[in-house]
């Protein structure tokens, strides 16, 4: 058995490293060779500045007596543009199961940035066809597929013909929410209800056609191609083993000293001061660790109503959040990007109110400022300190998980109504690490 690690073959502008491995999976049965069980999709670190797009990488198993080194570079070759941000990685192991650094490589790779001349320091059992900074991620691919316990989804990818690249995607909205009628919450995603969004479809002029997420593999492979109706041809479809909403990204931190820049990690915190709305509808609230670290939390407006849920919190509110770390600049102080929030303990929320007359039984007026208060019905009066405290109810819920909602959730981040229905496993965010 060949073990085949790929990574970076997609450009910000086309290409796609899944429609890569595809192609070199359809040439390496052409020549002989038999692709054995499903191919692997692999989520990295989204908070890579440097990455493509989605900072996905690939892995493949296949047997058979082939040349499969000049079937990988006459296939790369075609389909690796000449783009600068486009750096390919590929890696050749032969075994039954990779080795155990790739598996190190891996862990660190999904939550970190990791540079390619640090994993080949240490990973030398692998054979590098093409070193570029994809190389982590081909090795990285590597140590998912050999990791043991892991949990995973699945993605059913259709392809399209090479004609229509660049054009718009000619999928039937009608019968994706059909498809989600029917197979939900077995897939999931496929739609953003709130916005009315179809979300299946890429927004970029790569050869994806559509794809859709499951937790079970079955209804991809069964239901899901007769279902989704195309005005254009499907020129491929393969379903890939995936670590695509388990928040593998995720670690759960201490105190903001043991977060690192660009890696999402679960982190206790206090809010300290007034959430602030600011230009392009985002919200930001100060906060603080029990150390005194003090981050900003930050949600964008495309995560809405995750906006709103960060606009309610109060000075004195505990919380438990999730999100990526971003460095601090001139401009802007250390910021974590909020994916999730679960509320530990609200602060209470008090504010006065007039008072209600003795005799008459209702809500008195104000007299004028300083004056005290004046029951219109009799006459009363009542002096100004007469006012009562009365605590307001908040919006948020302690103990209630919130989240981006399906259209800015990110590729890796675990939708938490999977966790609800007993589909995926509990979030680090409900664990507090």
């Amino acid at each position: 058995m060949l073990w085949i690690g790929l990574d970076d073959t997609d450009a910000p502008d086309g290409g796609c490293t899944t429609y890569t491995a595809v192609r070199l999976m359809r040439e390496l049965e052409r020549a002989g060779a038999e692709c054995v069980g499903r191919p692997f999709l692999v989520r990295l670190n989204p908070n890579v500045p440097f990455k493509t797009r989605g900072n996905a990488a690939v892995a493949l198993r296949v047997e058979g007596e082939v040349d499969v080194r000049e079937v990988v570079e006459r296939v790369l070759d075609e389909l690796t543009g000449d783009h600068p941000e486009t750096r390919p990685g590929v890696v050749l192991y032969p075994g039954r199961r990779p080795p155990r650094t790739c598996e190190v490589v891996y862990k660190e790779a999904v939550r970190r940035i990791v540079g390619p001349s640090e994993v080949l320091e240490r990973v030398d059992e692998v054979e590098v066809l093409r070193s570029g900074r994809g190389v982590v991620g081909a090795i990285a691919a590597l140590g998912f597929a050999r990791l043991r316990g892991r949990e995973v989804t699945y993605e059913g990818i259709a392809y399209r013909e090479e004609r229509f690249w660049g054009r718009e995607r000619r999928v039937v909205e009608d019968s994706v929410w059909r498809m989600d009628e029917r197979t939900f919450p077995i897939t999931f995603d496929n739609v953003d209800r709130l916005h009315g969004e179809v979300l299946i479809t890429p927004n970029t002029p790569c050869p994806v056609l559509y794809g859709v997420r499951a937790v079970e593999a079955w209804v991809l492979e069964e239901l899901v191609p007769e279902l989704v109706e195309t005005r254009e041809p499907v020129a491929d479809y393969v379903v890939f083993e995936t670590n695509q909403g388990t928040d593998a990204h995720l670690r759960p931190v201490g105190d903001l000293s043991e977060a690192s820049d660009y890696e999402s990690v679960v982190v206790e915190v206090r809010v300290e001061g007034e959430p602030r709305r600011i230009r392009g509808g985002h919200v930001v609230v100060p906060c603080e660790d029990e150390d005194g670290n003090r981050v900003d939390l930050a949600a964008f407006a495309p995560a809405r109503p995750l906006t709103e849920v960060v606009e309610a919190l109060r000075p004195g509110d505990v919380i438990r959040v999730a999100g990526a770390v971003r460095p601090e600049t001139p401009k802007h102080p250390r910021t974590i990007n909020v994916e999730k929030l679960l509320p530990l303990e609200l602060a209470r929320e008090e504010r006065e109110i007039r008072p209600i007359c003795g005799r008459c039984e209702r809500r008195m007026s104000s007299a004028g400022r300083g004056k005290g208060f004046k029951c219109r019905r009799c006459g009363d009066w009542a002096p100004e300190d007469a006012k009562v405290r009365m605590e307001v109810p908040r919006e948020l819920v302690e103990g209630r998980v919130y989240e981006a909602p399906p259209a800015a959730r990110r590729h890796l981040s675990k939708p938490e109504y999977l966790v609800d229905l007993g589909l995926l496993e509990p979030s680090p965010i409900r664990e507090g690490g």
